[in-house]
């Protein structure tokens, strides 16, 4: 394919780094600016051009180094010939199958993070002898400890899709709801905590180390990371009061204005609980309760309104 070789003057490659420098998240404990070469920097720059990232996306990105060592590369002719994710086809009109294939057999994952770390798994195998019988000995360790493993299962199935929420984050685009859900996320970590701790004792010391590199250390690394935004969660979301309404809102303490807010909510929200018991005593319905949307109505079952 052509390609053209634009020659940037030192002036602009210390710009296009300084750009690039600008873009990278720095708040968080160990950080140190990346090596920056040359090439990787003039690769950049059209990017930057392209895509328009400042300032609205500043402090926003990590420069994570791509491990090819210890990686099997499987090119798209590989990965159609072993019929990882399609299934060959002798008439290109034949719609793409993906039942039968080896993803489709392995599959039994309870999340889309699940799936999309076996597809990454078997897009990028592992050669290295060493990791390949860690992640086995994890996989032994699962297959023997039967309440361990059911355990971690159902602790998944609760786990929401973080990529959603992180690409949110990112974005800045993420509201009360999505904050919350992450320290629910994170607070679920106490208990894949507990149960790996367990599976670790469980053990003997070959496999509780490939336990603890991959999964256990990794848990206790994100509690940490997490610590701060999970007690800043608990600072200013009235949990308790999501808890008896299955609603989010700010506490009431943290401003006085807010308070002033909240307690003349209060004070509708009485009124029409009276409201709805008035209601209720007039109608002989019983079953009417009061609802909030956009504002407080009163809701009855269905087989009340048709009778």
């Amino acid at each position: 394919l052509p390609y053209t070789v634009i020659d940037y003057s030192p002036k602009d490659m210390d710009k296009i780094k300084e750009e690039f420098v600008s873009l990278l998240f720095k708040d968080w404990s160990g950080y140190s600016e990346p090596s920056l070469s040359a090439n990787v920097l003039k690769t950049a720059a059209p990017l930057f051009d392209h895509m328009h990232l400042l300032p609205e996306y500043a402090g926003s990105f990590l420069v994570v180094q791509y491990e090819t060592a210890g990686y099997m590369h499987l090119d798209a002719a590989a990965v159609r010939a072993l019929e990882l994710f399609s299934l060959v086809q002798d008439d290109e009109d034949e719609p793409v199958r993906s039942n039968g294939t080896l993803y489709g057999i392995l599959n039994r994952c309870y999340s889309d993070l699940g799936r999309r770390l076996l597809r990454s798994w078997m897009r990028r195998p592992l050669s290295n002898i060493r990791s390949i019988n860690e992640r086995l000995d994890v996989v032994e360790c699962l297959t023997e400890s039967h309440s361990s493993r059911q355990a971690l299962s159902l602790q998944l199935k609760r786990v929401p899709d973080v990529m959603v929420i992180e690409r949110k984050l990112l974005q800045k685009k993420a509201n009360l709801v999505d904050c919350v859900r992450l320290y629910r996320i994170i607070e679920a970590l106490n208990d894949f905590d507990s149960i790996l701790e367990e599976l670790n004792d469980a053990h003997d010391d070959r496999k509780a180390a490939a336990v603890k590199a991959l999964l256990w250390d990794p848990i206790k690394k994100y509690k940490e990371c997490f610590s701060d935004f999970k007690e800043q969660i608990e600072i200013y979301v009235d949990m308790d009061y999501f808890d008896e309404t299955n609603e989010y809102r700010i506490k009431s303490d943290v401003d006085e204005e807010l308070q002033n807010y909240w307690e003349a909510l209060e004070k509708f929200e009485r009124k029409a609980k009276r409201l709805c018991e008035s209601v209720a005593s007039a109608t002989g319905l019983d079953s009417i309760k009061l609802d909030t949307g956009n504002g407080f109505f009163f809701r009855a079952p269905l087989r009340e309104e048709k009778a």
